[in-house]
Formats: C-alpha cells, sequence, structure tokens
C-alpha cells in the first residue's frame, strides 16, 4: 500500500515537472515559460499564490467565458493565479483546470485522466512503443491550439513518462523501481 501511495505521489510530481518543460507560451511581446517549478505548482496544483473564490472577484468576460467553454463542468472552483482566474472542475469525469486571463481569454487547461481518455490512434502508438507497460495516466494539456499529452507508464521492474504532441512520442523520464 505505501508503495503504491509513493508511486502515485512521486508520478504526480514528475508530471508537473514534466508539464513545466513541456510548454511555454508567446502572447504579444511578452513571453511567459513555465518552466519554473515553482511557478507550474502555484498554477496547476495546490496554488500557494491563489486566493479561494469568496475572495476573488472574478469578472464577467471570465465567467461567460468559461460559461461558453465548459456547459458541462461541475463541481466548480475559482482562485485567482497571479493576474489570472483558474477554474478547478469535473467535466466529462475528468478533474481539469482551465486558466483564464482577466480579459477572459482562455490561456490554457489540463485534464487529468487515464488510457481510456487517449483517441485510438494515440493509444495504438503508446502501447506499440511500450509493450509490456500499463498507462495508469494520461495528462492531457491544451494551449495556443496545441494539444500535448503527458502519460505514465508502468511495469513491473520501471516508471516511464512519455511526452506525445502532433504524432510525435519522446521519452521525458525512466525511472528504475526499487527491489
Amino acid at each position: 500500500m505505501t508503495t503504491r501511495i509513493t508511486s502515485h505521489f512521486c508520478g504526480c510530481l514528475v508530471s508537473i515537472l514534466l508539464i513545466s518543460n513541456a510548454f511555454g507560451q508567446q502572447t504579444g511581446d511578452k513571453t511567459f515559460s513555465y518552466a519554473r517549478s515553482e511557478k507550474v505548482l502555484s498554477m496547476m496544483d495546490a496554488n500557494t499564490n491563489s486566493q479561494p473564490v469568496e475572495t476573488v472577484n472574478i469578472n464577467t468576460k471570465v465567467t461567460n467565458a468559461f460559461g461558453k467553454s465548459f456547459k458541462s463542468a461541475t463541481n466548480v472552483n475559482w482562485s485567482k493565479v497571479d493576474k489570472n482566474f483558474q477554474a478547478s472542475f469535473t467535466v466529462d469525469g475528468k478533474e481539469t483546470k482551465a486558466l483564464y486571463n482577466k480579459k477572459g481569454r482562455l490561456v490554457y487547461t489540463i485534464s487529468y485522466g487515464s488510457e481510456k481518455d487517449l483517441s485510438s490512434e494515440n493509444r495504438k502508438m503508446v502501447k506499440g512503443a511500450y509493450v509490456d507497460y500499463t498507462i495508469t495516466s494520461a495528462i492531457e494539456i491544451k494551449e495556443d491550439n496545441r494539444t500535448i499529452w503527458v502519460i505514465k507508464l508502468e511495469d513491473i521492474t520501471s516508471l516511464v513518462f512519455v511526452r506525445l504532441e502532433n504524432g510525435t512520442l519522446e521519452e521525458t523520464k525512466y525511472y528504475q523501481k526499487a527491489k
């Protein structure tokens, strides 16, 4: 049981770090880099720099944009991250986070899923490259017309993280399990 909990915790932490290296975005004359893990952690997870919705005044541009994009969202919780607004919610059974700027523009979404959430083409590609592995999680990141998957795979002796974008599969981390 402890091994399983440790494995899941490490997997989540590694996923966050992998995602931090997976993408950056260019907007106007400013470049935002998600390479610093403390920035990613504050934006994606515990929201250490965030304020709960009770103290955040979310403008109507943001709430209208969210309502149009995620009509079937449930369990919506808002927080403020720096100058942006983050919604954490469930949609189609998946935990999802969406970051909006103050003008209501969607910056990115992150959906936490499993093997069943991959398209059959993507699943075949991953399973073809990692035949003896089981897909234990699949995180979908959508940002500036890009879709990036960070996929965690396991077999008896190892843990592997791969990044999948535009039909290109890249192994980003490999860990040997303790004996």
